[in-house]
C-alpha cells in the first residue's frame, strides 16, 4: 500500500471522527443531553450528533479506500471534498455571524486541510500521487 494524498485525507477524516467523539462528546453532546431541553429536541440533537460521527468515519474509510484500490475517480472525490467544504464554511459563518469571530468555533481547522488534500489530489494529474 503506497501512502498517497487520497489516503492521507482519508486518515485525517478518522482521526477527525476521533476528535468529533473523544473530544467533543464530553464538551457538546454530554451537556446537551444533561440539558433541561425537550427530550424530543436532544433526541434530534443525539441523532444530528451521531450522524457527523458516521459521516466522518464513513468518509475516512472511504477515502482510504479509493485511495488504495479504485481507478481515478475525480467526481466522488469532489463530492467528498466539497462535503467537507461545507463544514469549513458552516464553522466559519456561524462562528463569524452568530459568535463574532470564526476563531470560537475553530473546528472548521480541522477540516480544512482535508479539502486542501483532494483539492491538491484533483489538480493532479493522478489524483492518488
Amino acid at each position: 500500500m503506497s501512502w498517497n494524498i487520497v489516503v492521507t485525507a482519508g486518515c485525517l477524516s478518522l482521526g477527525i471522527a476521533a476528535l468529533h467523539a473523544f473530544g467533543g462528546g464530553p464538551e457538546f453532546h454530554a451537556p446537551a443531553l444533561a440539558s433541561t431541553f425537550d427530550d424530543r429536541w436532544k433526541a434530534v440533537f443525539s441523532i444530528i450528533w451521531h450522524q457527523v460521527t458516521a459521516f466522518l468515519v464513513i468518509n475516512g474509510v472511504f477515502l482510504i479506500g479509493l485511495g488504495i484500490t479504485l481507478p481515478d475517480n475525480r467526481s466522488l472525490l469532489t463530492l467528498v471534498g466539497a462535503q467537507n467544504g461545507a463544514f469549513v464554511l458552516l464553522f466559519l459563518g456561524i462562528g463569524w455571524f452568530r459568535l463574532g469571530s470564526p476563531f470560537v468555533l475553530m473546528q472548521w481547522l480541522l477540516f480544512l486541510p482535508v479539502v486542501l488534500l483532494l483539492v491538491v489530489a484533483l489538480l493532479r494529474p493522478n489524483p492518488h500521487n
